[in-house]
């Protein structure tokens, strides 16, 4: 009897008290308290002889205020509480790195681009070389906005399946194409799938930087569980791995920005990375994070 009372006061009393600022019904956890000298007055007495058959013996008989009382415990609303001071912020800041790789997409890039210039966020792009051409202003566009970019091969395979004779020259040719659209620079390696052999790592000239935090975008092609992933398990100093080449990534990449930039997480490129946590990236060594000594 007091579970149907407490719901017939919520959905036909009460109701029209509890509103999100959307404009629609809030969940029960989610309810707010009314003030008491604009609603709960002129609705008490009325409420309370809509339960009183419901309610328990020792309620008939308690005066207005302990029956007032009752009901605010049925309903689970009870008086606001003193606002208490602000939350300090956190002593340390937060910085991880969203990564995309295969890019660049026509279809996909632009609007990630737009997303995180919107609000405010630098993120590293590892691009495929046999994808350039042809975009060659999407390129350009990605370095002019403040964005890190990458070589991520040229022909995308497994640099393991190659000799390291190949694979060096397949990594240079990649390099080269990145040079004829924005010039001269050292265009940090993420090999393909995350493999390189020992050989070709030490006969790098750049970092080989991979991920601490694999979305697994490219498999799930899911907002929400991509979401998850990186609620779950991205922490200071990570580098976050994601592929601008599907438009859920691009959607999911927004929404993680959206979520954690409120807590504090400030988001900037690999490079930007290593500066903060004074780490000097070492060519030819493999990184999956970086965190400070």
């Amino acid at each position: 009897a007091v579970e149907y009372a407490v719901h017939f006061l919520y959905d036909k009393l009460l109701g029209v008290m509890f509103w999100d600022y959307s404009g629609t019904h809030m969940d029960l956890n989610r309810r707010v308290c009314v003030p008491f000298a604009v609603v709960w007055g002129p609705l008490t007495a009325f409420a309370l002889r809509q339960v009183q058959p419901l309610l328990p013996p020792i309620a008939l008989h308690a005066p207005a205020g302990a029956g007032l009382a009752l009901l605010l415990v049925l309903t689970g609303c009870t008086p606001a509480e003193p606002a208490g001071p602000a939350a300090e912020p956190a002593a340390e800041p937060v910085y991880m790195a969203l990564t995309f790789d295969d890019g660049p997409s026509p279809s996909n890039t632009p609007r990630l681009l737009e997303g995180l210039s919107r609000r405010g966020v630098r993120a590293t792009f590892f691009l495929v070389g046999s994808r350039i051409e042809g975009r060659e202003d999407l390129v350009r566009r990605i370095r002019q906005e403040g964005h890190q970019i990458g070589n991520h091969s040229f022909g995308h395979g497994d640099l393991t399946d190659l000799s390291a004779a190949q694979a060096l020259a397949d990594l240079d040719k990649c390099s080269r194409a990145l040079e004829r659209v924005l010039g001269p620079g050292s265009y940090w390696l993420r090999p393909p799938y995350g493999f390189i052999s020992q050989e070709e790592l030490c006969a790098l000239g750049t970092p080989a930087i991979c991920w601490s935090v694999d979305t697994e975008d490219w498999k799930s092609r899911n907002v929400d569980s991509i979401l998850d992933i990186v609620l779950r398990q991205a922490g200071d100093g990570d580098i976050l791995l994601l592929h601008d080449c599907y438009p859920t990534s691009v959607t999911a990449a927004l929404e993680i920005v959206d979520r954690l930039q409120p807590r504090g997480v400030r988001f900037v490129t690999v490079e930007e990375l290593f500066a903060v946590k004074g780490v000097q990236p070492a060519c030819g060594t493999l990184y999956r994070r970086v965190r400070g000594e």
